[in-house]
């Protein structure tokens, strides 16, 4: 598997990234009850963010991202997630100024036709074939989600798609076989 350049950040994604900030951003050892599944994924998103500081992800997220963010009715947590959602939101701002040919009208225009239509049934929710499609429109190359459940698990039966969709494991286990392991 190549590795991915530019890529979508599930608002799940968002959500771990800052439960378990202290594991994947400063290295400190996860809680001894974390599943080994969450385990994998703080672990790969360690390597993903350490590795990054040297091969400059192109990290995207989109005004829904924003949206579902707000939605979170723990006042304290939801004023986290923006900080954290804005610091990825301004660093892809940059990326879409530096493209040029990159528009969240574009995003949401490819949404509206795609989205309803039968090539993304496979994912049952509304929301995720919005942000699969705004991942497509932003040209990434991975679509970075948790949702092992609606997403994950149906992969397989969707049609072929012009970007990878991986867990955070997913996305770190190249990374992990160049390096050679932890």
């Amino acid at each position: 598997m190549q590795l991915p350049r530019r890529v979508f950040l599930d608002t799940n994604v968002v959500n771990f990234v800052l439960d378990h900030g202290e594991s994947i951003f400063d290295g400190e050892e996860p809680d001894a009850a974390t599943s080994d599944t969450d385990l994998a994924d703080v672990r790969a998103l360690h390597l993903i963010f350490l590795t990054g500081e040297r091969t400059h992800w192109e990290l995207a997220v989109s005004p829904l991202t924003h949206k579902e963010i707000m939605q979170t009715t723990d006042h304290h947590r939801r004023q986290s997630l923006e900080r954290w959602f804005n610091e990825v939101w301004c660093h892809w701002r940059d990326c879409m100024a530096e493209d040029g040919g990159l528009s969240d009208d574009y995003a949401d225009e490819l949404a509206s036709k795609v989205g309803s239509s039968s090539l993304l049934l496979t994912f049952p929710d509304v929301q995720d074939r919005i942000l699969i499609c705004h991942a497509i429109a932003y040209e990434c190359d991975a679509f970075c989600t948790r949702d092992r459940r609606t997403i994950l698990k149906r992969v397989s039966r969707a049609p072929a798609l012009p970007l990878e969709i991986m867990s955070p494991a997913e996305w770190g286990e190249p990374i992990l076989a160049i390096r050679g392991g932890f």
